[in-house]
């Protein structure tokens, strides 16, 4: 479990990454993304990409189910 920050400052993953957090490691497990004007995913990753079952607010929709290449299908 760990938190990183995007360079750009736009971005913050907080939860399970495979490898050393601090070092630039994949996220890849269970944790959140939340992006600008507080748009969140809350799920899985699989190596850097969202995968896996997980629910997405974007404003005030949420779409939940399963996501591939950070889409719901």
């Amino acid at each position: 479990m760990g938190t990183f920050v995007y360079p750009s400052g736009v971005a913050r993953y907080e939860g399970e990454f495979l490898g050393d957090a601090s070092t630039g490691a994949l996220c890849h497990g269970k944790g959140t993304l939340t992006l600008p004007h507080s748009n969140v995913y809350t799920g899985s990753f699989v190596m850097n990409e969202i995968k896996g079952e997980g629910k997405l607010k974007i404003g005030t929709d949420v779409m939940s189910g399963t996501f591939q290449g950070g889409l719901l299908h």
